[in-house]
């Protein structure tokens, strides 16, 4: 377990996480969780795409750009997911218009200037007349704009932020989930997308 918390130091992990971890490591007493147990264990999804990122450049990782398509991936079925409770259809789809310029431009497809005009629709037509929840989606989608074009292995306090508000505008626009829980469902969102060589 020690090579576990040395490698999170390593890697800068916030004093929260390292907490964690060393309130989690232990089965019983006398056996440790493998890191592989911590992995499924956490309930925290931004912490889970904050190891994605720092470990993107590292053999057997998901490589950069597959952690910026899974991080379009959840803001889109949760964030977007969320928004779509407001019936406002036209906001629902500039929201996806700029998760999408962001996949294009993980493509190649679109330029830079391309994605920020996409980006900069959202906060003059979206933003504005935004409700609390809709305003969390769409930072949540304006985050996810400025990650894929953050040079590697950087973007991940972007990433945090864009998990934050997709978690945010989730609890806020569910009729059935907390804070908890929405946390979990992410995770196992998360999880369910990658493979890890822990």
């Amino acid at each position: 377990m020690k090579e576990v918390l040395q490698d999170l130091r390593e890697l800068s992990a916030c004093v929260s996480a390292l907490e964690w971890v060393r309130r989690n490591s232990h089965k019983t007493p006398m056996e440790h969780r493998t890191p592989m147990e911590l992995w499924y264990a956490c309930s925290v999804p931004n912490w889970l795409m904050w190891l994605l990122f720092r470990k993107s450049e590292e053999s057997g990782w998901p490589d950069a750009i597959a952690v910026r398509y899974l991080l379009c991936d959840v803001v889109e079925e949760y964030a977007v997911g969320a928004f779509k409770q407001s019936n406002n259809f036209k906001n629902i789809a500039i929201l996806k218009a700029g998760l999408d310029a962001s996949r294009k431009y993980l493509r190649g497809e679109y330029s830079t200037r391309d994605l920020y005009a996409s980006i900069t629709l959202i906060l003059s037509d979206v933003l504005p007349s935004s409700r609390s929840m809709e305003c969390h989606a769409c930072c949540a989608v304006c985050e996810a704009g400025d990650v894929v074009v953050t040079k590697p292995p950087y973007g991940f306090i972007r990433a945090h932020n864009a998990v934050c508000s997709t978690v945010d505008a989730f609890v806020l626009g569910s009729l059935h989930g907390d804070f908890s829980s929405v946390q979990k469902d992410i995770c196992d969102f998360v999880r369910g997308r990658v493979s890890v060589p822990l």
